[in-house]
């Protein structure tokens, strides 16, 4: 428990963040519905690699210690650009990840309220309602979609069998944003080189696409910094090509107003 929360740490695309890890109580280093093969904490372990519909929830004196871990942590630390929730896994397999996020939320207005309250998940449950109604308690979600194509999706993100179609995903981050208007959607894609790339002109034209219908708050469109979880399949994309690429999906972009909300790490 005791490294729930951790931090902060200079994060690339977030600025200064303190950590919230809601998975560090359990004894499984890493459970999500997807085993990437980029992931910079390695491949999702046998136990751990979950169906979406197994969730966890959080005892009690959990709760109560990342509460009180979280207020010593802030008296000291107030000058943040974001409390980040993620890390270890995919936190929208907590059941009862909205109790949770409102037990951080006056820790934060008491200690540093203009410091947004931000969350990292893969997309994989945003077709549920109850999760959706947890996020939208945050300031800003940052969603995965590397890929728009279910073939590259497979090769590349490994969902569990119980995760939808790519294209189903797609749909359910354009229905959050449309429908729940408290927070900010960022997609965060991740560009690989190496035997399964996702930088080829019609994969970008797919994401584009994507990107079109989901009409996101923020894109981050980055590359590996740290040893992926299989080294041997995926290579890093450097900056020179990471501009090349963006303006490549500018290109393919119907909707203008979106160029300006491009970013790359």
């Amino acid at each position: 428990m005791m490294f729930c929360v951790y931090g902060p740490f200079l994060s690339r695309r977030i600025g200064l963040s303190l950590g919230i890890d809601l998975l560090a109580q359990n004894k499984i280093k890493k459970r999500c519905v997807y085993d990437c093969i980029y992931c910079e904490i390695g491949e999702t372990p046998s136990i751990g690699y979950s169906s979406i519909d197994k969730r966890i929830k959080l005892e009690k004196e959990f709760i109560q210690y990342l509460e009180k871990r979280l207020s010593d942590v802030l008296k000291k630390e107030k000058n943040l650009d974001s409390i980040t929730i993620g890390y270890s896994g995919e936190p929208t397999l907590i059941e009862n990840l909205g109790e949770v996020i409102n037990k951080i939320k006056p820790i934060r207005g008491k200690y540093c309220p203009n410091t947004p309250i931000s969350i990292f998940t893969n997309s994989s449950t945003i077709l549920d309602n109850k999760v959706c109604e947890a996020l939208d308690k945050v300031d800003n979600i940052i969603t995965k979609l590397d890929t728009a194509d279910q073939n590259l999706f497979q090769l590349v993100n490994r969902p569990h069998r119980s995760v939808p179609h790519i294209s189903k995903l797609i749909d359910g981050l354009k229905n959050y944003k449309k429908y729940y208007t408290n927070n900010n959607l960022y997609i965060q894609t991740m560009l690989i080189n190496g035997k399964y790339s996702n930088t080829s002109s019609e994969s970008l034209k797919k994401l584009a696409s994507a990107y079109d219908l989901i009409k996101p708050d923020l894109i981050q469109m980055y590359s590996i910094s740290r040893s992926p979880a299989m080294r041997s399949l995926v290579k890093n994309v450097y900056s020179p090509q990471l501009k090349e690429l963006k303006n490549l999906v500018i290109e393919f972009l119907e909707n203008e107003d979106l160029i300006e909300k491009i970013r790359i790490y």
